[in-house]
Parts: C-alpha cells; structure tokens; sequence
C-alpha cells in the first residue's frame, strides 16, 4: 500500500486487504491502522481507501458517513460525486442518483451525462426536466436546427423516448 501513490492502486491494495481483514475479522484492526496514518495521508486518498474498506466488510453506513466527510470538504470534486452517484443508483434511490448527477453535469457538462441525466429524469417520470435536457443536448449539437424543432414537438406529445432516439 504504502509503495503506491496512485488513488485507483491504492483503492484497489485497500478492497483487497480490507476482503482478507473482513474474512478473518481483522477489519476493526485494518481500519484503526489506516486511521492512524491521517497524518501522513492525503486526506482524500485516506477517505476513498477508508470508504472502499468499509464497503468491503458490508458496513454501508460507515462508508456513506466517510464519503459524505469527503464530499463536505469539497462539495465540487467529481472523484466524490462519481462515487455517491454510484453509491445512490446502487440503494435504487433514483432521486439522490439525479441530484448528484444534475452536481456532476453542472461541472461536467459533457454529452454522456447529459444524456444519462436525460433519461434518469425519464425514468423518474419527470418529462419537462428530460426536456429540458434533451433540448440543450441538441442545441449544443452543431447544424441541428431542424432536429430541434422536431424534438421539442416530441416531447411536447409526451414521447420523450421518441425524442432520445433521435438525439442519439
């Protein structure tokens, strides 16, 4: 662990020791010996492997509290934001999946989420924020005038399925 600097090696070292700890009841133990090293750690990589450890040993709660410890030291880091989005779309919970996807697209407006934050407001049933975000999808688009006219005419009737494919 210690020979690596790198966040996703150290996530990786960490889900692999925190499994054995957990197999042999020793995750009480791994945990207080990561903890110790505050000092020296950089605090978002001691707070990733702490989470991942936790989740390894099914403590779901522990690790939501340590994430959300993360998030509050910086509420725009998408690093944090990924993993609560992950972390709400695995509970089913679609709502908290949405609000940290709508954070997400506000820093990170690319085309894949825009296009995932579309249809989780699809699936959420709410059609006029799907709208909404289909439109700017197409007005982003270059030479898409007419496609925009027609989609917004699909959503309007409430074919918001229609209108994804033809933005895709």
């Amino acid at each position: 662990y210690e020979l690596t600097t790198l966040l996703e090696s150290r996530r990786d070292i960490t889900r692999t020791l925190a499994g054995a700890a957990h197999e042999m009841g020793r995750i009480d133990s791994l945990l207080e010996r990561m903890r110790s090293r505050q000092a020296v750690e950089d605090p978002k990589v001691l707070s990733f492997c702490l989470f991942d450890a936790m989740i390894e040993a099914h403590r779901l709660e522990d690790a939501r509290t340590e994430l959300r410890r993360l998030h509050d030291r910086d509420p725009a880091d998408l690093d944090v934001l990924q993993q609560l989005l992950q972390m709400a779309e695995n509970a089913g919970d679609l709502d908290a999946a949405a609000r940290h996807l709508e954070r997400i697209a506000a820093i990170q407006p690319d085309l894949e989420t825009l296009r995932r934050l579309a249809t989780m407001y699809a699936a959420l049933e709410r059609p006029d924020r799907a709208g909404a975000v289909w439109r700017r999808i197409v007005r982003d688009a270059a030479g898409l005038g007419p496609r925009l006219e027609h989609t917004e005419t699909l959503l309007r009737t409430g074919d918001a399925g229609q209108a994804a494919q033809l933005v895709e």
